[in-house]
């Protein structure tokens, strides 16, 4: 187990609305069982981050008292020592609801509650796993207050095409040919570089509200890869260190894509392993290195072989 020095928080959000358009890889589940099979991904994550870290996830949500009630109903117990619910108020305007992904794209709300903290705050997507990696330095990185992202332009660029995606922010006036695709899976640091990045994202949202149906990608990743990308271009003090590099965060689709795809075989310094295609399985009761022992398999299938062979496991545990 890990400890740091300074005071460290660990988020995910589970903000709730049966309505809106969430994605596309559990749109055919009822909503009222999608949202427990989120829940059951951020059990596994706060785990994975209590084992690890020794401190609790906490979850935030707008809807308190039904995460509440799943707490108990899988758990048996009104409380843990592992998962933290914590409600708060989000704005009731600034994100389109008919936009994909409005549910995740309330990450950016959270940019102004983070900047109100005294806390070294590390914001997770839920379906992830927390693995126990060797050699990963994050530890050092949040003693040190170092803002943390996690670039995948790699992964983006070769999938939607690197012109396409400079369109789409040449209308909230990128310039730059040098810029990057940053995910939205982690995000961590003090609450200066989380007050700049509030600040730029509420500027940029009055234009993702009108601009949103043209863009290739609707999200909070469009909006927070703006926002870094201002940030790299006046060189702010409260500059990012990106985490792809070493490895230490990587997102994993499990199948063939024309995403970037490296292999498990070196898995071994990876701390967070995002997982966004395979939810069925994280929410499971398989164990996290089962988990990718699956995958493991998986991507070493062709991709019209390996889908089936995803949806079968998912459907069997």
């Amino acid at each position: 187990m890990e400890t740091s020095k300074n005071p460290v928080k660990f988020y995910g959000l589970l903000y709730i609305s049966k309505k809106a358009n969430d994605g596309a890889y559990l749109q055919r589940i009822d909503p009222q069982k999608r949202i427990e099979l989120y829940f059951r991904m951020a059990l596994r994550l706060a785990k994975g981050v209590h084992s690890r870290f020794g401190t609790a996830l906490n979850l935030i949500t707008n809807e308190g008292d039904e995460i509440a009630t799943l707490l108990e109903k899988i758990t048996g117990s009104k409380t843990s020592n592992f998962i933290t619910i914590k409600q708060i108020e989000f704005p009731s305007s600034g994100i389109p609801e008919g936009a994909r992904y409005f549910s995740a794209t309330h990450k950016v709300m959270l940019f102004d509650y983070f900047s109100r903290q005294a806390d070294y705050s590390v914001l997770l997507d839920i379906d992830m796993i927390c693995l126990d990696g060797d050699s990963h330095p994050l530890t050092n990185y949040f003693e040190n207050d170092i803002p943390l992202v996690y670039d995948i332009s790699d992964q983006v660029f070769p999938a939607h095409g690197y012109a396409r995606i400079f369109d789409d922010m040449q209308k909230f006036g990128q310039t730059d040919w040098h810029f990057r695709w940053y995910g939205g899976e982690f995000i961590a640091g003090s609450a200066g570089f989380f007050q700049e990045l509030s600040e730029r994202a509420n500027s940029v949202l009055p234009r993702y509200t009108e601009i949103f149906a043209s863009l290739h990608h609707q999200g909070d990743e469009m909006i927070t890869s703006f926002c870094l990308n201002q940030m790299r271009a006046c060189n702010s003090q409260h500059l990012p260190l990106d985490l792809s590099a070493p490895d230490i965060v990587r997102r994993h689709h499990g199948k063939a894509t024309l995403h970037d795809e490296r292999r498990f075989s070196r898995i071994s310094k990876i701390g967070f392993l995002h997982l966004p295609t395979a939810k069925k399985l994280l929410s499971s009761n398989l164990a996290d290195r089962t988990i990718v022992r699956v995958l493991s398999v998986a991507e070493l299938l062709p991709r019209r072989i390996a889908g089936p062979f995803l949806a079968v496991v998912g459907m069997v545990v």
